[in-house]
């Protein structure tokens, strides 16, 4: 009875504590047959690990041993076959293969997300439309490689259908452009995949629609056009291509599927008077965190992030509203914008549709920095604003200077980065992290200063007034 225990217990054991961690691919992998995966884990450094399928031995096509790129980071390609993927005898997951396509995947969540890999680590592509149908690859966990265009869904987001099952047949039959709504409605018939590309100096969008063939009857324009010119069309490799010209600056967009139609909403830059830029300017303001979501926590003073971030922002508020701007909050104080309960993306999501609802022509969300590495966030500092959308480029490098100068930074720079609340967002966005709050030297001291939230909304201020004045 001892032996028995003292086998159990050394096998929870084995099985709590894995040698070999996966990075790619995720599990269960159900893909092609002679299709090739790269392997990828993590493990003991100056190992000499062996790949393995079921029963003894290697894989078909090879992919044994496994080579260290770096002190325990190990790779390899293999082709899967049916049963367990193990390394050194320890399972990593299982396999399966097929023959042709895995199937039809039918999009079933409005705003699915459309990603170039296999996991929310990867960079999105393109909104996904409920009803929209793709060839499904493979599986790799909960996430379908789909195509056209290529890339990754996760499962949840729609039904994985027969390979039999109808694609539906989207064709770019007719544009019809409406103003002063500055709308281009394009008709599809079924629902696609697509893609908005903008190029902001020029004054244009382009609208890819990948599989999606020509079979044009008509462009209906405006009979009194005055901010969309021609519009123009290619027929690409595999599918179409829209360019939409604006007369004047590219301020934003916003698109939605509506029926048989993409409907894209163009939005031009609005008048500014070079003496009162802010007059009448209808911005949005959003206080990082709140509520249960603290956000960083200072080291030192326990200066929490959310509230710091609010005594910015109310001070923003103020000084913009001096210069004649119309100020909406997504949060009043310390609570979320959505119910307590609500997941991460939806809360995100819920102050951008704050911004939607006021039709707000800026949106400015204020955060404090820290670093994933508590050594290394100790020492940080700098004033670092982010952008997504190419709109809002110019907005992030006209704040950074004078928000750094005006809270007495040396160091500040703008960067593109994936956030939710600037990609979504329909007009010019920046994410301000203004300074770190990880820093204790900061926390104690520019922090913690009595007038820091009024100069940093008075630097913020100026850079918004820089860039409103850029093109005039």
């Amino acid at each position: 009875m001892k032996k028995t225990l003292l086998v159990l217990c050394l096998s929870a054991a084995a099985w709590c504590d894995p040698t070999w961690t996966v990075n790619t691919p995720k599990f269960p992998l159900i893909a092609p047959q002679q299709s090739w995966v790269e392997l990828e884990v993590k493990g003991p450094a100056g190992a000499h690990p062996q790949l393995q399928g079921p029963g003894q031995g290697g894989l078909r096509g090879g992919g044994s041993p496994l080579t260290e790129m770096s002190p325990g980071l190990y790779r390899c390609r293999f082709q899967p076959i049916e049963g367990d993927l193990r390394v050194d005898e320890e399972v990593l997951g299982s396999c399966q293969t097929v023959s042709g396509l895995l199937g039809i995947f039918e999009v079933t969540r409005p705003g699915a997300v459309f990603r170039t890999g296999p996991s929310s680590d990867y960079d999105r592509l393109t909104p996904v439309a409920a009803g929209v149908r793709f060839e499904a690859i493979q599986r790799q966990g909960d996430w379908v490689q789909v195509r056209p265009p290529m890339g990754w869904i996760k499962l949840s987001d729609g039904n994985l259908l027969e390979p039999s099952a109808s694609l539906g047949n989207p064709q770019l039959t007719m544009i019809r452009v409406s103003e002063p709504a500055n709308r281009v409605q394009i008709r599809l018939g079924s629902p696609c995949a697509w893609q908005v590309r903008e190029d902001v100096e020029g004054h244009k969008l382009w609208i890819d629609l990948p599989g999606v063939p020509m079979a044009m009857f008509h462009i209906a324009y405006a009979q009194k056009t005055k901010n969309l010119p021609s519009i123009r069309m290619w027929p690409q490799d595999n599918g179409s291509t829209v360019e939409i010209p604006l007369r004047q600056r590219l301020w934003g967009y916003q698109q939605r599927w509506t029926g048989q139609d993409l409907i894209v909403d163009v939005t031009p830059a609005p008048k500014i008077d070079p003496k009162h830029p802010l007059r009448g300017l209808r911005i949005t303001l959003d206080a990082g965190h709140g509520g249960k979501d603290s956000g960083t926590v200072g080291l030192e003073l326990k200066v929490k992030e959310k509230d710091l971030n609010f005594k910015v922002t109310s001070a923003l508020k103020a000084e913009l509203e001096k210069g004649g701007a119309r100020v909406t909050l997504t949060r009043n104080g310390d609570r979320q914008v959505s119910a307590e309960s609500a997941p991460a993306d939806q809360e995100l999501q819920s102050r951008v549709e704050v911004a939607e609802r006021s039709q707000a022509q800026l949106f400015i969300s204020i955060h404090h920095n820290a670093r994933p590495d508590i050594k290394d966030g100790r020492v940080s500092h700098g004033t670092h604003i982010y952008y997504y959308q190419p709109s809002g480029r110019g907005l992030a490098q006209a704040i950074a200077e004078p928000l750094a100068k005006a809270i007495g930074e040396p160091d500040w720079m703008h960067l593109w980065r994936s956030f939710h609340v600037i990609r979504q967002t329909g007009m010019p966005a920046v994410l301000v992290e203004v300074n770190f709050l990880s820093n204790p030297t900061l926390e104690k001291g520019m922090l913690a200063r009595p007038d820091y939230a009024h100069k940093a909304a008075r630097g913020i201020r100026q850079g918004i007034e820089r860039f409103l004045r850029a093109d005039l």
